[in-house]
């Protein structure tokens, strides 16, 4: 038996502020993650991807062609509510198509296991979905927010997706809800208001729907956030200004390089490139290119806060080390958080500026040069993904 998928993400985003669905969770949209699971699949033959109207040629054109699924996804324009978005999908089945999997394009942590389960549930029993337990105590009240009953626990289901159904009875379900006005929430309870019978089988746990900022936030706790190291070295040489994390310091000499040799600055530059998982910094601001010559690098460190900021990332935290035999930079440290942490977007208080010595060996020691360590810690702007509006 072959099985049509339908991934409802047709949603505007009012509740939570921004279209949920083009969310990104370690870098993939949080629709790619919800409709994979499907993929490769031999029982798949069609995938159906509902999405908001203005939407469809952006997710054509840009969303779904780097992600290469297969089968190859079928993209149509949802309605106002998700029954009638439900409604336009199974009018694009394909004739073959003898099971139905609907499953929320808010849930990007569903398994292919849980997949497998439900559709060999489905050639049994024609209609399942998948559920956990409640394990806290339910209440029903009334519109004065009194207490009116405690329904059984045991017997109480928090009701997942992918929910899957004969075709043929998912078709009349709908077509009996047209005709009779009726309204629900998902696909099971239409199937039993049409009078037929709806099965459970566990679900998971992991398989939560994404709905408030809250949400996300905890999914970004675990998946969107992410550290790099920068490191650093540079010649100590006369003639030049030595500038550190922004700021001259009066000094007999002064950091090499093409640029003002702000050796901690160009540490931190390397540490949220790498976080971010691009080139370095020779790769934005190669010193064969005149224009970066005496270059201020604090202006290049919020060059390289844009560049991740581009791709979805903002700075979280920081902490750099600055290893000099001298002068004593400790006087000059609160200016330096100061000037890199406007740069950087964060409270001076979410960065650490430390300075040691090489306690007079090697190159550092005999004050020949300076060295420079950072790490950063970036996470994911919560932001609306997506088209702009331009169909």
């Amino acid at each position: 038996m072959k099985a049509g998928v339908i991934i409802a993400a047709a949603g505007q985003g009012r509740r939570i502020g921004f279209k949920k669905q083009y969310h990104k969770i370690k870098g993939i949209p949080m629709l790619i993650r919800a409709t994979r699971p499907f993929t490769g699949l031999p029982f798949v033959s069609q995938i159906i991807i509902c999405v908001p109207q203005a939407d469809k040629g952006w997710v054509e054109r840009e969303l779904l062609p780097p992600f290469s699924l297969q089968p190859e996804p079928i993209v149509v324009e949802g309605g106002a509510t998700r029954q009638e978005t439900i409604q336009l999908a199974l009018e694009q089945l394909a004739q073959d198509v003898e099971i139905v999997l609907v499953h929320d394009g808010a849930r990007p942590f569903v398994s292919t296991d849980l997949v497998r389960k439900v559709f060999s549930a489905v050639r049994e029993r024609g209609a399942v979905i998948p559920a956990i337990e409640v394990r806290d105590t339910v209440k029903t009240v009334n519109q004065h927010n009194r207490v009116t009953g405690t329904p059984e626990r045991e017997k109480l289901r928090l009701v997942q997706t992918p929910q899957g159904f004969w075709k043929t009875l998912l078709i009349e379900a709908y077509r009996k809800a047209r005709t009779t006005g009726w309204k629900a929430t998902d696909d099971a309870a239409l199937m039993e208001r049409a009078g037929y019978k709806v099965y459970t089988i566990p679900g998971e746990e992991e398989n939560i729907k994404v709905t408030t900022r809250n949400d996300l936030k905890k999914i970004r706790t675990e998946w969107d956030e992410r550290t790099g190291m920068g490191l650093d070295i540079h010649p100590l040489e006369k003639n030049r200004r030595l500038v550190l994390g922004g700021v001259e310091i009066p000094f007999e000499k002064g950091c090499g390089g093409h640029s003002d040799g702000d050796v901690l600055t160009h540490a931190l530059m390397d540490a949220l490139l790498g976080a971010a998982g691009l080139q370095d910094i020779g790769h934005f601001f190669p010193d064969s290119e005149e224009k970066f010559r005496g270059a201020y690098s604090i202006e290049l460190l919020e060059k390289v806060v844009e560049i991740i900021g581009e791709r979805g990332w903002k700075v979280k935290n920081a902490d750099c080390t600055v290893v000099l035999e001298t002068p004593k930079i400790a006087p000059h440290i609160e200016r330096m958080k100061e000037k890199i942490s406007k740069a950087l977007g964060i409270l001076p208080e979410s960065l650490g500026v430390k300075a040691t010595t090489a306690e007079k060996m090697g190159f550092i020691g005999r004050g020949e040069g300076v060295f420079a360590q950072a790490v950063a810690t970036i996470n994911r702007e919560m932001v609306e993904g997506g088209n702009t509006g331009e169909g």
